[in-house]
């Protein structure tokens, strides 16, 4: 079997037209549900779809802007080529600290010394 083969059967068992289907469907059960009209659900996608492209559209813009992160992507995609595994994605939100880890002893100043410092006698001075 040829790569065309493979692929006219693959499309063979599926409609081109499934997605549409089903995207009706869901407009649909959206609307019986919420009790608004088709319309309305579909503008409200459309609303939130163009939301999500300005978002990031603005996201990417940026990153674009911003010369130093750019570096630091740059880096993090070629950590493979230089083998520094240790870098994070400088796109993901910093590391929230962890509340377990925090101080609850004396400050390092007030600290016990383990054995007590013993005074020194009297006579025993220089």
């Amino acid at each position: 079997m040829t790569y065309m083969q493979n692929l006219d059967d693959y499309y063979r068992g599926q409609s081109s037209h499934d997605w549409y289907h089903a995207e009706i469907d869901s407009l649909h059960a959206e609307a019986v549900e919420r009790g608004v009209t088709i319309r309305q659900v579909a503008a409200e996608r459309q609303e939130a779809a163009l939301a999500y492209r300005q978002s990031e559209a603005e996201r990417t813009a940026e990153i674009v802007d911003n010369p130093g992160l750019l570096r630091q992507l740059k880096r993090f995609w070629n950590r493979g080529l230089t083998g520094d595994w240790g870098l994070r994605n400088p796109l993901d939100p910093p590391p929230t600290p962890n509340p377990s880890a925090s101080r609850t002893g004396a400050p390092s100043s007030g600290r016990s010394i383990s054995p007590p410092r013993q005074s020194i006698p009297p006579g025993w001075r220089r």
